[in-house]
């Protein structure tokens, strides 16, 4: 069984992921290793890359090959979110029954409760997948796969505040929009990894940011009357701090659309960001 694992970690993540991850977490081998098979059967990765082998021949190897990168992506960030917000040892048959169902559900359903530029970035994605001929069905799984990293945080929103997980879904998408988060996000990602250090401080960052949205997705869920539509949510609770939203807005769009970025500035956009957060609320 150790072998099988090994092999399969090594085979799907690649050589360093281990060394990596070690590094960015300081989580053991052990750790990462467990958190790497609950996160390969969340996202259904055997399923997906089953399918990415049955375009063998029908597809260029190199569209291939960035299909199974995407899925190594999700599934290398979900390992970290495991190993930074469980305690070990992860209980991997109990962390799997905890979110396949959820996750499952949420990568369904995703495409429709996306808002705004991530709806747009998945669009874009899709089509393109389509048009270098993947079937459709997979090109959608596949072009969903960047925002479901934040299913994790959703099904525990869920879960906390009493709501359907696609609510909670459409809440958090909305909200983002509302904020610029997700352009705030792709700037983080873009961040330059030099050495060791940069590498973890573009990755602190990008999940600080992750962690923040998803409290101030549950604090908009708690502070505000259940509706089907999300933006109205955003809006009521925009509205109990008015002059701190417009303000954070502000300074986010203006570091996204400015010329330049760099960590100084992120920082900056991510601290404004945090302090949306209240102090009576769930985060």
């Amino acid at each position: 069984v150790t072998t099988m694992v090994v092999n399969e970690l090594v085979n799907h993540a690649g050589t360093t992921f281990g060394f990596r991850l070690s590094m960015e977490t300081g989580g053991t081998l052990d750790d990462l290793a467990r958190a790497h098979t609950v996160a390969s059967v969340v996202y259904r990765m055997p399923e997906l890359m089953a399918a990415v082998k049955a375009l063998d021949t029908i597809v260029p190897a190199e569209l291939q090959t960035h299909m199974r990168l995407e899925g190594r992506r999700i599934t290398e960030r979900a390992t970290r979110w495991l190993v930074v917000n469980r305690r070990p040892p992860i209980d991997i048959s109990w962390q799997i029954e905890f979110f396949e169902e959820p996750i499952a559900r949420l990568l369904e359903a995703l495409p429709d409760a996306l808002a705004g530029r991530e709806l747009d970035l998945f669009i874009e994605r899709r089509d393109a997948l389509v048009a270098d001929g993947v079937p459709e069905d997979l090109a959608v799984r596949v072009a969903v796969l960047p925002p479901a990293y934040a299913g994790l945080g959703m099904v525990e929103n869920s879960l906390r505040t009493g709501t359907d997980l696609l609510d909670v879904a459409r809440v958090h998408f909305c909200l983002g929009d509302r904020l610029v988060l997700g352009r705030l996000l792709e700037l983080i990602i873009a961040l330059p990894r030099n050495d060791r250090w940069q590498t973890m401080a573009r990755a602190a960052m990008r999940d600080d940011l992750h962690a923040v949205h998803a409290a101030l997705t549950a604090q908009v869920i708690q502070f505000t009357e259940e509706r089907d539509d999300p933006k109205p949510r955003i809006d009521q609770w925009a509205a109990q701090d008015t002059v701190v939203v417009e303000r954070v807005r502000r300074t986010v769009r203006e570091i996204v659309e400015g010329d330049t970025f760099d960590l100084a500035r992120l920082s900056v956009g991510l601290r404004v960001v945090r302090s949306l957060l209240r102090t009576d609320g769930p985060a």
